[in-house]
């Protein structure tokens, strides 16, 4: 019987050999190396990599107009087009699959537009409405949104589900009880449905492809398979997309696209990255632009030379950054960091966030109300 097994294991192990109900249902989660277990089972591949598992949460984050919806359309089509491969996306079955895309930001005409005139043109042939399932839930309250999405998942049972975007689904994304709930609701529905349910979020302020917006982006990195970061190139049309966080087969590849005139995606040629590329300004290396536009009190001479070569003087732009307090929001540090600087581009600032952050300079917390804050190391 079940309850010898249990109480025989219990007494192996030194413990009181009195076995009632909780131990028998604390014993039927137990993982051995004999446990028979389902293999894990992917939708789609990215650039080769498996991804999209079944029963799990995968979260496609970026800053603002970096290209999320184009993503989510790329995978939305791949999934119930006829065609296995659409640019870096690969099916994993040659049987389409049954996508929901769940809409709670846009307006009911920008969702019919993305359908029509996105995901349509890139399924191509005739329109597959028994695999394609788009509802815009933005008028209903979170409450609402969270309970029409398990009814929607249950009636249709797709294979796919993106929410776009999940910060909708709570009332605050900075309350610690209300988003674990959300997230626990979202990883039972998958679980049950035998689905991969994506969530669509921003980045935080700092632009950090490891920080998502607020205390339900830190829970989504704990709790998601994978993250997909989308970024777009800075003064130019090429967008990319980069699998930052994979449990088990992240790719460290970043594909990189276009969208022609009439919103289809293209794989970008070299020609289109390297130009974007070239825009860029590195705070790793010496300073390329022209540094006449910055204050000199916080560049020095990189070599210690007083060559032409100039790098950032981190720590006492930060310093004067945090004016005196222990802790600050990173919304203040990055006001106070241009404003010293005379930095204008944000993709400028929040690589020398970066940088500060990884010569030790700054650290980066939460404050009392699970905001992305700055201190400076000691």
């Amino acid at each position: 019987m079940k309850e010898d097994l249990v109480a025989e294991e219990a007494s192996l192990a030194g413990t009181p050999s009195c076995i009632g109900p909780d131990e028998l249902m604390l014993d039927s989660y137990r993982v051995t190396s004999q446990t028979e277990v389902e293999e894990e089972q992917f939708l789609y591949r990215h650039l080769g990599k498996r991804c999209f598992p079944r029963k799990e949460l995968t979260a496609v984050t970026g800053p603002a107009k970096s290209g999320k919806t184009f993503f989510i359309s790329q995978v939305t089509a791949c999934g119930a087009s006829k065609q296995l491969q659409l640019l870096s996306l690969e099916r994993t079955d040659e049987q389409p699959l049954k996508v929901m895309l769940y809409d709670t930001e846009q307006s009911q005409s920008t969702t019919k537009e993305i359908l029509c005139q996105r995901i349509a043109p890139m399924i191509g042939g005739d329109f597959p409405e028994e695999l394609l399932f788009v509802f815009n839930v933005r008028t209903l309250s979170a409450e609402e949104r969270r309970k029409y999405l398990a009814v929607a998942i249950t009636t249709y049972q797709p294979d796919l589900v993106v929410v776009d975007g999940i910060a909708d689904l709570v009332n605050d994304i900075n309350d610690g009880q209300e988003t674990v709930e959300m997230i626990q609701e979202l990883m039972h529905l998958a679980e049950q449905n035998n689905c991969n349910i994506t969530t669509v979020i921003h980045l935080s302020r700092t632009g950090d492809k490891s920080h998502m917006r607020g205390w339900l982006g830190t829970l989504l990195l704990q709790k998601c398979y994978e993250v997909f970061c989308c970024a777009s190139l800075p003064n130019s049309e090429t967008l990319s997309v980069e699998m930052t966080t994979s449990r088990k087969s992240r790719t460290m590849e970043i594909f990189y696209y276009n969208v022609d005139e009439k919103g289809i995606p293209y794989a970008a040629k070299d020609s289109d990255i390297h130009a974007g590329k070239s825009q860029r300004v590195d705070p790793n290396s010496n300073l390329s632009a022209d540094t006449n536009m910055f204050n000199k009190k916080y560049l020095v001479s990189a070599n210690g030379d007083g060559g032409s070569d100039w790098d950032w003087d981190y720590r006492q732009l930060f310093v004067d950054a945090m004016g005196g307090w222990e802790i600050r929001s990173a919304d203040d540090i990055e006001t106070r960091v241009k404003e010293l600087t005379n930095i204008k581009q944000k993709q400028y600032y929040y690589k020398v966030l970066i940088e500060a952050e990884r010569r030790g300079v700054i650290i980066k917390t939460y404050d009392k109300y699970h905001r992305v804050a700055i201190m400076l190391s000691h």
